[in-house]
């Protein structure tokens, strides 16, 4: 504690005060200096020793209202013999000098210029009062009851205390409590305790200990309120918080006296120019404060834990009138943090006056559920405070019995080997490689989406996918960071499926250690792993969605009869069709995944006693698959061209993959070894240790994975001509059945053992775990490199100089390989076994714009019969039978043909056909420039920009009718011609690279210009005069009315979703509490009919149980 002042003090009557010089309106400080040397209060030392101390009165006024003079007469009328009142006008735009006097003709009136807070008005004490040892800091609408003073200044002596402070009432109805004291919670917020219109009733009425008391009224110190440099201006409007946590630092207390009463107007926001913000502001005060006075560290845990509380309510909040404060504590936070020079020097002042530690004011705080309390009073909810309060509790209970149990312990380490493993993404991003490559700014992703017509390829008027408006969500959610939306795709994939797995096994009455291991056991799966390593993001999403989508299709199918009694089935279902539709979106063969479990488990139903609900379950994925095609519209509508292109739908590789690659999921760099037969032998378990339902669902999770693996291998073996999904999208599926059947071993056994003394099933699980570290040693080999062997960089970088040349007019890149090695969405070469590639290669092309591409050319529309001239020209190439291939790419504006035999540098080699080499190699008009190894780039000469103004005589060829556009390509040079970017052209013919569409319009001078074919294929237009030349696409507002319906459709399904989220109790629902002392009692009588294992082996009961 502070030591008590033994100073002398003056006579009650009499005091003798320094002058106090009028000021005119408006002079500035220094001239007050006159006529007595300075402005101050000076209390005359030589006073009576047993003399009340004196008392000097600190009102700070602005633009003061009526309850001004209320303020100044509750100050007249009080019963100290000693007190003197200085009033400080803090820039009042009318004197208010005069009424002062009215009411007290002894006041002194202190005038500081300037718009300044009361902080800083309340500081001008430290200059003009000397020599009293208590200051009665005062707010101008707060009235006295007349003996307030005196109970304050008594307490503060009889309890040695450096700040007291009164009860508040409300001033138009006295019964009414504002503040008793505050205290706050661990992030630093303040709390009265006080609910809205609560009654006083003197339930409050007992001096105590506060951590903090309003600056309405609060009786400080004089030699504390100097040494703690008076109240902080930057902490508004939480300086008495910041003034009252300083001094508990320093060893003050800090009182409340509910005897000491004083009426507040609260009349800040009817002020000019207060009361906006009052959220933020207070919000940004609050964490200033914290970060002032709480200890280091105290710090290192308090910050991250409140910025998630933060984020956690603001989400809660976000469709509530409460979001702007949920939203005003994120932003404190996060601008505290940003800013700490803000707050630095007030740290450094505050922390060198420390006397005591955090720990020794815990007791004066509030628990962490204060925040959610007091969120829910405001609501005037009562009874849900209690719900909350109980909710709360038994969280935390639960959370801290979870976290010890091992299981935990084993999750909580394979989210940092995660994030170990992904390291290399944090800063740069995944490489460019496969699907994984650049998005664009939200807004050309937004533009993309909202185009009639699509870039990919020759160009189509396809609808766009559905996946460019979900990029478009997630970078607009992360503020614009596309690229951090493309790394949290990636990253995040791997805990997201393994959260949904937990989820599922949950919910089949598996154990929490049974559904950790079987989500582990998915997790540390090859299949993700192999995704990223070649870039493949469909696929992974549906790793991270497909256990999400079992889940839901179980639930909706009823496959277990506690789901009888589980009303809420059409919203499941509803569930399931958006699922389904946001995994098709990103992954078009996931559309079959709900049908395909469930027609996998019908199959074997005879066996698990299911078929009731298996057939439940076909009739659920097809309602749910056909709903998803809904919620996608217009995209499916390109499902027509199925037939004459399988690879835009996902389907364009030929795996070759033996059995027992396929067996260790060895469909990249991960997998190799004996460590994938691990995750077997934890399956295996729950075949010899599980009975009833339990051994049902791990038959459903073996046949699960046989299908899975069936999927990849079959087509391998068999089918070598047909082009099949990515081996990855079936292993997925193969994971997940194991990892069913892997939470069922696991979950069985630790049951199995509460009943059984030491035997075989304790064995048998010891084999299972050591099954499941073998595997897990694969895992955490794979994260030694840090980006889960995918390359180090794609090859966006080694064409980079080619994007610099698109001033020089649109130009297409042509690429040439392996399927499984090409960006984006290649098309296969296998329809044409002539030529480059025999028919069961995976030897495919993609088409980008303007460089190596961006997202922008995912999901490729299906091509058209123009598209069907790149194949036609590589087979001429490739038989040997024209050497001017320049030529013949030049009308589809193809610049440059790019080789690559890896995915990128460092990638795993996948060359090309040498037919391929052999055939570019020998043509005239292309030259191969100097590149990195693995990637092969050649430049053609005889380019055409996409967007061109070409000769005569070329116009003439290109437009007239023709039957071989090849033919009529090989008679025509356009090596001369101009770019149009904007800039006048001269008359001729305008060649515009896209396949032919009727839609497409030119205009030049304000005239249509004659539409044609060019090369019988694409557009061309007659310029009769020089001028400039647009380009548009005239189906694009129809384009637009498709966008605002999707939109809109979207919005009644989240919103549809959202309201029906609450169901009416069931019958018997008992209420929280009473299900929470169940609870509790079951947990007791569980520890105490556990087996007495430790007398067998000499290790107690929960280690076995773990």
């Amino acid at each position: 504690m502070l030591p008590q002042s033994r100073m002398s003090l003056p006579p009650p009557t009499g005091p003798s005060l320094g002058a106090l010089d009028p000021q005119p309106r408006g002079d500035s400080e220094g001239d007050a200096d006159r006529g007595s040397g300075r402005v101050a209060l000076v209390a005359d030392a030589e006073r009576e020793p047993l003399a009340p101390p004196p008392v000097v009165a600190v009102i700070v006024t602005r633009n003061p209202g009526d309850w001004l003079e209320e303020t100044l007469a509750g100050l007249a009328a009080q019963d100290y013999p000693d007190l003197s009142v200085l009033v400080v006008d803090a820039g009042s735009d009318a004197d208010p000098t005069a009424r002062i006097s009215a009411v007290l003709p002894d006041a002194y009136v202190r005038h500081v210029d300037g718009n300044v807070s009361f902080a800083a008005a309340a500081n001008e004490a430290l200059r003009a009062v000397t020599g009293a040892p208590f200051l009665l800091l005062c707010h101008d609408d707060a009235a006295l009851d007349p003996p307030a003073v005196r109970l304050l200044v008594e307490e503060a002596f009889r309890s040695n205390a450096g700040i007291v402070g009164p009860k508040l009432v409300a001033a138009h109805d006295p019964e009414i409590l504002l503040d008793v004291g505050q205290s706050i919670d661990r992030f630093g917020g303040a709390h009265t305790g006080i609910e809205p219109g609560e009654l006083d009733q003197e339930q409050h009425d007992g001096v105590r200990d506060v951590f903090a008391v309003s600056s309405t009224v609060m009786l400080v110190r004089a030699d504390l309120f100097s040494e703690l440099g008076g109240f902080d201006p930057e902490a508004f409007p939480c300086e008495s918080l910041d003034l009252c946590w300083r001094a508990r630092l320093a060893g003050a207390r800090v009182l409340v006296v509910p005897d000491a009463r004083a009426r507040h107007e609260e009349a800040a926001d009817e002020r000019p120019g207060h009361g906006s913000h009052d959220e933020r502001y207070r919000a940004y005060g609050q964490a200033r404060t914290a970060f002032v006075c709480f200890s280091g560290l105290s710090l290192v845990w308090i910050v991250p834990l409140a910025i998630t509380f933060a984020l956690l309510e603001a989400v809660a909040v976000l469709l509530t009138r409460r979001r702007t404060h949920a939203f005003a504590e994120l932003g404190a936070w996060m601008a505290n943090l940003a800013h700490p020079r803000r707050w630095l020097g007030a740290r450094r002042r505050a922390q060198a006056l420390r006397t005591i530690r955090d720990h020794d004011l815990h007791e004066l705080q509030l628990g962490s559920t204060a925040r959610f309390q007091s969120f829910l009073t405001q609501r005037h909810a009562d009874e849900r405070i209690q719900t909350l309060s109980d909710a709360s509790r038994d969280l935390l209970e639960r959370l801290g019995e979870r976290l010890g149990h091992p299981a935990s312990l084993a999750a909580l380490a394979f989210l940092a080997l995660v994030l170990f493993g992904s390291r290399d993404f944090f800063g740069a991003g995944p490489p460019a490689v496969g699907q994984f490559v650049r998005w664009p700014d939200v807004g050309t992703l937004a533009q993309s989406f909202g185009s009639a017509w699509r870039y990919t390829s020759l160009g189509s008027a396809s609808p766009a996918p559905p996946a460019l408006a979900l990029m478009t969500a997630l970078g607009g959610v992360l503020f614009g960071a596309t690229g951090l939306a493309r790394s949290a795709a990636v990253i995040g994939a791997i805990p997201l499926g393994v959260f949904g797995a937990f989820r599922f096994a949950r919910s089949r009455g598996v154990s929490w250690g049974g559904a950790l291991g079987g989500a582990m056991v998915y997790g540390i799966n090859p299949a993700p792993r192999n995704a990223i390593a070649q870039g493949r993001l469909g696929p992974l999403v549906l790793f991270a969605l497909a256990p999400f989508l079992v889940h839901l299709l179980v639930r909706a199918a009823r496959f277990d009869v506690i789901d009888n009694q589980t009303p809420g089935r059409i919203r499941t279902v509803a569930w399931l069709a958006v699922i389904t539709a946001l995994a098709t979106a990103w992954y078009p063969p996931a559309l079959l995944v709900p049908l395909g479990v469930a027609v996998v488990w019908l199959v074997v139903a005879p066996f698990t006693r299911g078929v009731a609900a298996s057939l439940r379950a076909v009739a659920v994925a097809l309602v749910a698959s056909v709903a998803a095609l809904v919620l996608l519209m217009p995209w499916p509508l390109v499902l027509e061209h199925f037939s004459r292109d399988h690879a835009a739908f996902g389907l364009a590789f030929h795996p070759h993959l033996d059995l027992v690659d396929t067996l260790r999921f060895e469909s990249g760099p991960a997998g190799a070894g004996v460590t994938s037969w691990g995750i077997y032998a934890a399956a295996a378990l729950a075949l010899l240790v599980a009975t009833g339902p339990r051994l049902a669902w791990a038959t459903r999770g073996w046949t699960l994975a046989a299908a899975g693996i069936a999927a990849v291998y079959v087509p391998a073996r068999l089918f070598s001509d047909v082009a099949v999904p990515v081996p990855e999208a079936g292993l997925t599926l193969a994971a997940l059945g194991l990892g069913i059947a892997a939470g069922v071993s696991v979950g069985t056994v630790v049951e199995e053992m509460r009943r059984a003394r030491f035997g075989w099933r304790q064995l048998a699980l010891v084999l299972a775990s050591l099954g499941l570290a073998l595997a897990a040693v694969g895992f955490v080999a794979d994260t030694v490199d840090g980006r889960w062997h995918a390359p180090d960089r794609g090859w966006d970088e080694a064409l980079a100089f080619t994007r610099d040349h698109a001033a020089e007019g649109q130009f297409r890149i042509l690429w040439l390989g392996d399927a499984s090695i090409l960006p984006f969405d290649p098309t296969p070469l296998d329809r044409h076994p002539q030529g480059l590639a025999p028919r069961e290669s995976s030897a495919a092309y993609v088409l980008t714009r303007n460089g190596a591409g961006d997202a922008r050319d995912l999901w490729r529309a299906p091509i058209r019969a123009a598209d069907d001239l790149v194949p036609r020209v590589l087979r001429l190439a490739g038989d040997g039978r024209t050497n001017r291939l320049g030529r013949l790419l030049a009308p589809m504006g193809i610049r440059y043909v790019a080789v690559p035999s890896r995915a990128g540098p460092g990638g795993v080699l996948a060359a090309p056909p040498d037919a391929v080499s052999r055939a570019l190699d020998a043509q005239l008009d292309l030259v191969r420039l100097q590149s990195d190894p693995g990637l092969a780039i050649y430049r053609n000469d005889a380019w055409a920009p996409l967007l061109a103004r070409i000769s005569e005589d070329a116009g003439a060829a290109a437009t007239a009718p023709t039957r071989d556009p090849l033919a009529s390509a090989a008679r025509t040079d356009l090596s001369n011609s101009v770019p149009v970017a904007g800039s006048p052209v001269e008359s001729g013919t305008v060649l515009w690279a896209e396949t032919y569409d009727r839609d497409w319009s030119a205009t030049g001078r304000d005239r249509s210009l004659v539409h044609r074919h060019g090369f019988g294929w694409s557009n061309a237009f007659e310029l009769p005069v020089s001028g400039q030349v647009s380009l548009s696409f005239g189906d694009q507002g129809t384009r637009n009315l498709i966008v605002v319906a999707v939109g809109v459709g979207w919005s009644i399904v989240a919103l549809l979703l959202w309201f029906g989220r609450r169901r009416p109790p069931a019958v018997g629902t008992v209420d929280r509490a009473t299900a929470r002392e169940r609870r509790i009692e079951r947990r007791r009588l569980r520890r105490e009919e556990r087996p007495k294992l430790g007398e067998v082996l000499g290790l107690d009961d929960v280690f076995w149980e773990r």
